[in-house]
């Protein structure tokens, strides 16, 4: 918090703590020591520490009289924020603007922004432009984006029947994780309060939630065998597994035979030193061993006049979004009985975010169990039911 120039402030820890609740203090007290303590903020704190370097930079500026001709650019800052995290970065953004009028660039896929700045921000709306980016051609184009649409498709959602109630279940992960020095359970299905097992059945869509840093993402990489536990319980198809069991278990069991995990960021499971073709010719499974399968599996998500090159380019030449519909392409071709998506919105304009729940919504059918993870509860707390969400917390 004090690097640079932020050296030099009185207390440059008072603006990042408003990024955090009171409930979330002791969370806070942890991180402001990180070096050299061995403590591991998630990504949410981290973003979260960013955020307030960054708001620090604005009072700064306000204080020199320089904001009003300064640029501000926040990219993607709310991806690994959950809903009340997002809300205090809104309202600390809007703060900021009213002080010093700079100008401010958000760039961003978090289209739940529009409906909480409708709600509480309404006389800010007529100081915001929502733009959008496009492709034209070989070059981009900028074009007017009616918020309307997003919140009137929003208000369109049905919840989709996600839960089966009959058989045993695929996945069922006990409560009492412990890791890092904390202990994890889960409350649900729905609002309830009450401990319980985490369960998925084959054609299930369950959706786990929780706040920033609360280890979403480490649970899923302890289901998937990529984190070691200190304590674990966990029934997968019939199999017993916990902190004892031999990770070449995973390896040569279940990675990409009964379980695949599609990461909250896409380079950590692309190589980017391939091209897309090779990406999915490598895959273990008869439908990406021709050049006419693979550019069936690319036409899900990536419109059909782009195949040809797409399919020629390296992975780390495209942009994030087409990274991570190659990331859920890769998934989806492997056909596993289960699946874990943490955070599968990730960088996806709204036409690519349709076309991936639709994707979804066929494995479901199709008889896969799916674990999905995400901070966009705008979105899926109107597709999911109560009856198909659970919450981590910390016990």
């Amino acid at each position: 918090m004090r690097e640079g120039d932020l050296a030099a402030c009185d207390d440059p820890v008072r603006v990042v703590g408003t990024l955090w609740g009171e409930d979330e203090q002791r969370d806070l007290a942890r991180i402001l020591p990180v070096f050299p303590t061995a403590y591991r903020p998630s990504g949410g704190e981290k973003q979260r520490i960013l955020i307030g370097m960054a708001f620090e930079k604005m009072e700064l500026a306000a204080s020199s009289g320089e904001q009003r001709r300064g640029l501000f650019v926040f990219d993607e800052p709310t991806g690994s924020l959950d809903r009340e995290a997002r809300d205090r970065f809104l309202d600390g953004l809007f703060g900021h603007y009213r002080h010093g009028k700079g100008t401010i660039l958000l760039i961003t896929h978090d289209y739940s922004m529009i409906g909480y700045v409708r709600k509480r921000h309404p006389a800010m709306e007529q100081h915001v432009s929502y733009r959008e980016l496009r492709r034209d051609g070989a070059g981009l184009s900028l074009a007017d984006f009616r918020p309307a649409d997003y919140l009137q498709w929003l208000e369109g959602i049905r919840p989709k029947v996600t839960k089966h109630v009959s058989g045993p279940p695929l996945l069922s992960v006990e409560s009492g994780l412990r890791i890092f020095g904390k202990k994890l359970g889960f409350h649900g299905p729905g609002d309830s309060r009450e401990r319980s097992h985490l369960e998925i059945r084959s054609g299930d869509l369950v959706y786990l939630k929780a706040r920033s840093g609360a280890g979403k993402t480490t649970v899923a990489k302890i289901i998937i065998g990529l984190q070691r536990a200190d304590y674990f319980r966990m029934n997968f198809d019939g199999i017993r597994l916990g902190e004892v069991s031999p990770p070449r278990y995973w390896e040569k069991k279940l990675w990409g035979k009964k379980m695949t995990m599609v990461f909250q960021h896409a380079d950590e499971a692309l190589n980017l030193k391939s091209t897309v073709e090779q990406s999915l010719a490598i895959l273990p499974v008869e439908s990406t061993q021709t050049e006419e399968g693979r550019r069936g599996i690319l036409a899900s998500l990536f419109d059909d006049g782009s195949l040809p090159a797409l399919a020629r380019k390296r992975v780390s030449y495209l942009s994030g979004g087409q990274k991570q519909r190659l990331n859920l392409l890769r998934a989806f071709a492997l056909s596993t009985s289960f699946l874990i998506l943490d955070e599968p919105l990730n960088a996806l304009d709204f036409r690519s975010i349709t076309r991936v729940l639709q994707a979804i919504e066929r494995r479901r059918e199709l008889g896969q169990g799916i674990l999905l993870i995400s901070h966009n509860e705008d979105i899926f707390q109107a597709l999911i039911p109560p009856e198909s969400t659970y919450t981590l917390v910390e016990e």
